[in-house]
């Protein structure tokens, strides 16, 4: 049965690559999962390009309506802020804000990012890197759903980082990394399957050993019960 539903789903990749629109970012990145109180709040990438850092943020959960500033640092969650850059943002009546965007700052000297409430002035998260900043990862990021995904293979296990939103309410989904992008034929060689909560929000976090000789070629979103594909993109 595994084998069946792994052959459906890379068809159905296949038949889908040209879906939703989408941009991607390369050089040296890094991702900063966020939580709040325990629960996930989003992913944070950094990735170097040039002089600028291009900065995609997938966060919910959230005040709904309410400015924020993401603030990157030099130092660590338990040190004193010294900023790298900052960026501030409107959440919409949902609680979600999704802001791809180029600012001058060295990625490489970042620590921590942390996200504040601007009115009440108080930090609500922060995190250290759950993918440093460094050759062998992708940041990513999907118009439709909503998404900021990361991808690594810079150490001796794959590495997949995921935030959406927009997805169907208290609905499953699976994320899965391709090899050779997407081609029919091709086998996932890691996933993990989740369930998005009542908004329509998720956060994925899914480490695999490498196979010698076998790269990371694409990353896919799929949903579990009709197999439609959300996106599928070469990496």
């Amino acid at each position: 049965m595994n084998v069946i539903r792994r052959s459906m789903l890379v068809a159905l990749v296949t038949a889908t690559l040209a879906s939703p629109a989408f941009a991607e970012v390369n050089g040296q990145s890094g991702g900063y999962l966020q939580s709040l109180r325990g629960k996930p709040l989003g992913l944070v990438t950094v990735t170097q390009e040039g002089a600028n850092v291009v900065l995609a943020f997938n966060l919910f959960g959230l005040a709904p309506n309410t400015k924020h500033r993401l603030v990157a640092s030099s130092k660590g969650c338990s040190s004193r802020p010294e900023k790298v850059f900052s960026r501030s943002f409107t959440t919409d009546s949902k609680g979600t804000s999704w802001d791809p965007v180029p600012i001058r700052a060295d990625a490489t000297t970042i620590k921590s990012v942390s996200i504040r409430d601007r009115a009440a002035g108080t930090r609500v998260s922060c995190a250290k890197a759950t993918i440093p900043v460094g050759p062998g990862s992708e940041s990513i990021k999907i118009d439709a759903p909503k998404s900021v995904l990361m991808v690594s293979e810079a150490n001796a296990d794959w590495q997949l980082l995921g935030s959406f939103s927009g997805l169907a309410p208290k609905t499953r989904y699976r994320a899965v990394a391709l090899p050779g992008g997407c081609v029919a034929g091709a086998q996932p060689l890691f996933g993990k399957a989740f369930r998005s909560n009542a908004q329509g929000n998720a956060v994925v976090r899914v480490e695999q050993a490498q196979t010698p000789g076998t790269t990371v070629g694409a990353v896919a979103l799929l949903e579990r019960s009709s197999g439609k594909v959300m996106f599928c993109k070469a990496v």
